[in-house]
């Protein structure tokens, strides 16, 4: 028989899986299913703390690293299209979700692990590079309309009277797809499947 090491006149019934200190059913604390003495519980504290803190410097940086990433593309396959007269326009669809993609497994390595605000994030720049896609595409049909010789003056009242809100409005079905695919790919990549949070069961206070 062996006795507490904090409480001599108590019997221990586990030992400490850190230090292997004797433990009594008043200072035995509990993390993670195993058995901790108070020390080691405040030391495992303060190293979850840390870990927190250091995910939440990974989460912003995948964030700042992915928008920019985003936006880059999006605006340079833009000039691209505008370099090949839209000859690529027709991949564009395709190519955005491409981005998205692996935008999402990028952010998710850079992380190493699913955070909410990690699927936050993807979510608000999906959405951004399939928009930013339909953007490119709105820019082709005032493209196209200016390739048939309008005038300026037709031009501008055509770009007034088809608007960006009304070609998002009016997309077709494979359009809407692509963009419900983006977000399925975003949750299905970085949707967090556990919690993260530590959780600490303390003893019961003993007379």
């Amino acid at each position: 028989m062996t006795f507490c090491e904090l409480h001599k006149e108590r019997e221990t019934v586990s030992e400490c899986v850190t230090c292997g200190k004797g433990l009594c059913v008043g200072c035995r604390f509990y993390a993670a299913s195993e058995p901790y003495c108070e020390g080691c519980t405040k030391e495992l504290e303060r190293e979850y703390t840390e870990f927190r803190k250091k995910q939440r410097q990974r989460v912003l940086f995948a964030g700042i690293a992915g928008s920019s990433a985003g936006v880059a593309l999006v605006l340079g396959w833009q000039w691209a299209m505008f370099r090949t007269g839209f000859g690529m326009a027709m991949l564009t669809p395709f190519l955005m979700f491409l981005a998205v993609g692996g935008l999402a497994f990028g952010m998710l390595r850079i992380v190493g692990s699913r955070t909410v605000a990690l699927f936050v994030i993807g979510a608000v720049l999906a959405v951004g590079i399939l928009i930013g896609g339909e953007y490119i595409m709105y820019d082709y049909k005032l493209y196209q309309a200016a390739q048939q010789g309008l005038t300026a003056e037709k031009l501008f009242q055509f770009k007034t009277e088809n608007t960006f809100s009304d070609h998002l409005i009016h997309m077709g079905v494979f359009d809407y797809a692509f963009i419900v695919l983006g977000m399925v790919f975003v949750w299905r990549r970085l949707w967090p499947t556990r919690k993260e949070e530590l959780v600490i069961l303390r003893p019961l206070a003993m007379e």
